[in-house]
């Protein structure tokens, strides 16, 4: 179920009301932390996908929308956010075959306005990445960088012994923070 975090007020928008153009209409410029919670498309995965996109949805055929914000999309967005978090598979990836990393979502988002970005590099368990998330945000809460807030939500899920095999970089290795 993709579902955007919105605004200082702790905003969530979930199923329905995560639709592409719903997220796209709404004032994201008074939130601090965005967080998408989706699926990551790389360019050219499914059939006519040209650029990165996030798998939103979208209310149905006469939204005008096709359910998927795309790179170039994302960036006519205007963000104040000090930390976008794209909890979904290969969102550090580049803007297709060839591009360089970081040249596609990453790009968007800071076009946009973001400061930091939690992003992926390839594959993610939806468990290890909802934990990586809360877990960063937490400690950036307590006062720690972007960077390490997420060491510390890694080396906490490497020893969580109550998620399977949590220690193998697999599991807590594809993210990454990029910074603005």
């Amino acid at each position: 179920m993709p579902g955007p975090f919105l605004g200082s007020t702790g905003t969530v928008l979930i199923g329905r009301d995560a639709w592409e153009e719903k997220v796209k209409a709404a004032n994201l410029a008074d939130a601090r932390i965005l967080a998408f919670a989706t699926h990551g498309l790389v360019a050219g995965e499914m059939r006519g996908l040209w650029e990165p996109a996030l798998l939103l949805g979208t209310s149905g055929p006469d939204s005008g929308e096709d359910g998927l914000l795309g790179a170039s999309e994302i960036a006519r967005l205007r963000l104040g956010a000090d930390l976008v978090i794209l909890s979904a598979c290969n969102t550090g990836a580049g803007d297709g075959a060839g591009g360089p990393v970081y040249s596609g979502l990453a790009t968007a988002f800071a076009e946009a306005g973001a400061g930091s970005l939690l992003l992926s590099h390839w594959r993610v368990r939806d468990d290890a990445a909802a934990r990586l998330s809360v877990e960063t945000v937490r400690q950036r809460a307590g006062g720690k960088s972007t960077a390490e807030a997420l060491r510390g939500a890694e080396l906490a899920l490497m020893t969580d012994k109550t998620v399977p095999n949590a220690s193998h970089p697999a599991i807590w290795a594809p993210f990454v923070v990029v910074e603005n």
